[in-house]
């Protein structure tokens, strides 16, 4: 996905202003030392690796207050959030539902 994104980074009109990568495994440093040399340096700025000591990483990029408490930070726990995402998406069906249609 992440590839993907970059390979096509002047085709879409969205800007990334950073992927920040948590627990990823180490398969994925190889691959991304691969794909690496064909980004562009703004690009390589804005990927982060965070590992498994994300923590400490996560604080330097990221305010305490909107980090969920598994990544050190002070906001609700990560079920809690993924529960009001799930309402707040099943309460925009019909608005997703017809943006979807308008560009199709």
């Amino acid at each position: 996905f992440i590839l993907l994104a970059f390979i096509n980074q002047d085709s879409f009109p969205l800007k990334v202003r950073g992927v920040h990568l948590i627990n990823e495994p180490l398969i994925f440093h190889s691959v991304y030392a691969l794909i690496k040399p064909f980004l562009t340096d703004k690009i390589k700025e804005r990927v982060h690796m965070h590992g498994s000591n994300s923590m400490e990483s996560l604080c330097q990029h990221f305010q305490k207050s909107i980090l969920p408490q598994e990544y050190g930070g002070t906001c609700s726990p990560m079920d809690e959030l993924c529960e009001e995402w799930t309402d707040f998406i099943m309460k925009s069906e019909d608005y997703l539902l017809n943006i979807s249609l308008v560009h199709q």
